[in-house]
């Protein structure tokens, strides 16, 4: 059961939409404060730089943190609140 609902969550749509608009915010917050995100290496390679692994963490965190207050604060259906005894 539980591999059948793991694939259907794994195949939710998230509106791209939507992502672009949160990208969109989190590139200006970098433009604003000149983060750029990449530091070129000693061996030519261009790796994240310390502040924009940082900020884009703290990005991630806050997206997590709105979805999750979002299903505390917002009313669960109540036929999915908790099982009937013995089911």
């Amino acid at each position: 059961m539980l591999k059948a609902v793991s694939e259907q969550i794994v195949n939710v749509k998230v509106d791209d939409a939507i992502l672009q608009r949160l990208k969109n915010q989190f590139f200006g917050i970098m433009r604003e404060n000149g983060i750029c995100q990449g530091v070129a290496l000693e061996n030519g390679v261009l790796g994240d730089s310390p502040e924009w692994a940082m900020c884009w963490a703290a990005f991630i965190s806050r997206i997590d943190d709105a979805l999750e207050c979002s299903m505390f604060f917002e009313d669960i259906p109540n036929d999915l609140i908790a099982h009937e005894e013995g089911k």
